[in-house]
């Protein structure tokens, strides 16, 4: 695996560079985002404020807040990870896209993951059976993206 180290000032040790180092990753940006009072921005449970309320003034705090979380995020990702999360407006949307691209099932979706390996694995032989026929009627359906 090949390490993509920063610069010691930087806010991560090592940038995320997919699934072999998220937990790492995860951690680390956690506590800086803490440190930095950051992170009910990413961890928040309702909507940001309103720009047309009142003065704005929340609203300017809350977006300052929020950019300077997202840069932190994006800025600890490698071209690839920055890729699923460039677009982003939030830190919030950015952490929770990350977290489902890098994280492997939980521990808790096993058994449906057990259920539906099984599923396939019984219906294997029927798929082989009917390979031939779907083969032999494939010339049949018009608009084939094989012609």
């Amino acid at each position: 695996m090949e390490a993509h180290n920063i610069c010691s000032g930087a806010i991560v040790a090592q940038v995320l560079t997919g699934k072999d180092n998220y937990e790492n990753w995860r951690a680390c940006i956690k506590n800086y985002l803490f440190v930095k009072d950051l992170w009910d921005v990413v961890e928040q449970t309702s909507e940001p404020p309103q720009q047309e309320e009142g003065d704005g003034a929340d609203f300017k705090a809350w977006r300052k807040r929020n950019v300077s979380a997202l840069h932190a995020i994006q800025i600890s990702c490698d071209p690839i990870m920055l890729s699923h999360i460039r677009n982003m407006t939030t830190a919030k949307d950015a952490w929770n896209t990350l977290a489902q691209v890098c994280q492997l099932p939980m521990p808790q979706d096993a058994p449906q993951i057990t259920e539906d390996a099984s599923q396939i694995i019984e219906e294997a032989p029927q798929i082989t059976e009917d390979a031939p026929q779907i083969v032999e009627d494939a010339p049949q359906i018009p608009g084939g993206w094989w012609r």
